[in-house]
């Protein structure tokens, strides 16, 4: 055989081998989980792979489960019913069947994070509507938080006060079926300016405001110091008693153990009431 016929044969092989319509093992669709409001559509894909994870070209006939809508056979393009309920929708190719689920839904979700001056996300705080106090929900350990099944309409949504965050409030409208992100920035009760870290050991001084209309009581600041690998370093506190609104107060903080180097640090100010 010639050279030419032989590589003409290898890329003639090479481009029948590629777009394989083998055999479907497995079938995926997208997205996998969808929530809509009623007579919303959305169009789904679906790819089909073979035993050894190759995805391979195939046409789906598709289908719904439930009494959700109907989808268009041949393109996946589904249109929601008027009824609100839950089922799926599904692609099959060579009697492999591939689906996702489906709700259809007459309310709709809030979700987001808080987070304060530093950047930090605030976990246990308090959210609600101020216009229906029953939907409700307290942030998480990583600051996040959701509120399912409200009503379609445009809400005030307002944070509780802490002894260490003042009350915030946002403005959100609910879509039927779809998910609002809100988040906070909450503003400390009590805040630290003219913060200064020197020294070895380190000494730390600067001042503590009330940012509330009201007296804070029991004042503390409290600043930790932790090493490289994580452990503490050194910790101190530093009681300042009651401070009235929009007064300033100075204060020192000496960590014990003393600490001469840190890699990172966490810092509150807080009172026992307000």
């Amino acid at each position: 055989m010639a050279r030419w016929q032989f590589s003409f044969l290898l890329l003639l092989l090479f481009v029948c081998g590629c777009g394989s319509t083998g055999t479907v093992a497995r079938i995926t669709v997208s997205p996998g989980s969808a929530s809509m409001g009623a007579q919303q559509t959305q169009q789904f894909y679906a790819t089909a792979y073979d035993s050894v994870g190759k995805a391979i070209l195939k046409s789906f006939t598709w289908s719904v489960s439930g009494n959700i809508g109907t989808i268009e056979v041949a393109s996946g393009l589904f249109y929601a019913g008027t009824t609100f309920e839950s089922g799926s929708v599904s692609a099959t190719a060579d009697q492999v069947v591939g689906s996702a689920t489906v709700s259809i839904a007459n309310n709709g979700t809030l979700t987001g994070n808080l987070t304060n001056s530093d950047g930090e996300r605030v976990p246990y705080i308090r959210l609600y509507l101020t216009a229906a106090p029953t939907f409700a929900a307290t942030t998480d350990t990583n600051g996040l938080y959701s509120i399912y099944n409200i009503p379609a309409g445009t809400y005030e949504i307002k944070t509780t006060e802490s002894t260490t965050y003042l009350s915030s409030t946002a403005e959100a409208a609910i879509l039927v079926g779809k998910t609002t992100t809100q988040s906070f920035y909450l503003t400390p009760r009590l805040g630290i300016e003219n913060e200064s870290i020197s020294g070895d050991p380190i000494t730390i001084s600067g001042t503590v405001r009330n940012n509330g209309p009201t007296t804070a009581v029991g004042v503390v600041v409290s600043y930790v110091f932790y090493d490289e690998e994580g452990n503490v370093a050194g910790a101190g506190t530093r009681s300042l008693g009651n401070l009235s609104p929009s007064l300033d107060r100075s204060f020192n903080v000496i960590p014990f153990p003393t600490v001469s180097t840190y890699t990172t640090k966490s810092r509150t100010v807080t009172c026992t009431s307000f």
